[in-house]
Order: C-alpha cells, then sequence, then structure tokens
C-alpha cells in the first residue's frame, strides 16, 4: 500500500506500508532532500537483508516525527527510521514497528490503515493509488 506523509515537517510521497518490514526505512536520497544532515544520524552498526537476498548498508537511525493523516484524522508519532544508501523507488518504508505504534489496523483489501486519534474517533490514511502504479511502472522489476 503506497501512502504518503509528513515526515519532521517535510511532505513524503511513495511511502510503502510494509506489514512484512519489521523496521521503518528512510532512504538517503529523502534523508538528504529533507535538508538532514548524516551527522544526524546515530550509529546502527549492522547489514540488512535486502529483498532478493543482497546486503544492504546501514548509515544510522534517527527518530523523526511522523505525521499520519490530515486534519480530524492527525495522529503524530515519534518514527525511529534506518536510515539506508540503496536504490528505491521509495522514499520510505513504514514497517511494523510504527504500525504497532501508531496502533495501526491495516487493510490490503480496502487499501487503508485505521487507527485510534482519541476521544473514540478513527484517523483513516487511504492508499494512493495514482502513485502506487507510478512506483509500479518506475520498478525494474516489475513483471
Amino acid at each position: 500500500m503506497v501512502i504518503k506523509l509528513q515526515v519532521n515537517n517535510f511532505s513524503v510521497l511513495r511511502v510503502v506500508v510494509n506489514e512484512g518490514s519489521s523496521i521503518n526505512i528512510l532512504y538517503l536520497s529523502a534523508f538528504l532532500k529533507m535538508g538532514l544532515s548524516e551527522s544526524m544520524l546515530k550509529p546502527f552498526k549492522t547489514f540488512l537483508k535486502g529483498t532478493i537476498g543482497e546486503t544492504v548498508s546501514v548509515k544510522g537511525y534517527i527518530d523523526l516525527d511522523t505525521t499520519f493523516g490530515k486534519g480530524g484524522n492527525t495522529k503524530i508519532i515519534k518514527v525511529r527510521y534506518l536510515v539506508v544508501d540503496s536504490p528505491s523507488v521509495y522514499n520510505v518504508v513504514i514497517g511494523l514497528p510504527a504500525a504497532a505504534d501508531l496502533g495501526a489496523v491495516i487493510s490490503t483489501l480496502h487499501l487503508a490503515m485505521k487507527y485510534p486519534v482519541g476521544d473514540d474517533m478513527v484517523g483513516v490514511v487511504k492508499a494512493d493509488l495514482e502513485m502506487a502504479k507510478k512506483c509500479y511502472d518506475m520498478c525494474p522489476n516489475a513483471i
């Protein structure tokens, strides 16, 4: 599911919600476009396994305020992102840690993510189908 978010008050497109990911990822190219400096990263000494088995180096991690939804749907949480320097059609991967902190229920059938926003209210972020198609078209491994 592809959505858009506000990360550190910066509008970020091409955000993929991946329920199978045990981490949240911010790609270095997006990190730099947000005007952030690599000196802000905290050390994280490990490698990640990519989707096709390749090893991906982690530059470090950073905790950033991330805004889900708009208006009455808005909920801001602090998300820990691992910053990686790897080519991707996406700018951010929202994995299970952020989804759990958000209290989100994700429905790929309905292409929506729902989460509590307080006072018995439920926020909703819907998939951006147009952006998802663009990401698919940009993907070099698309069949």
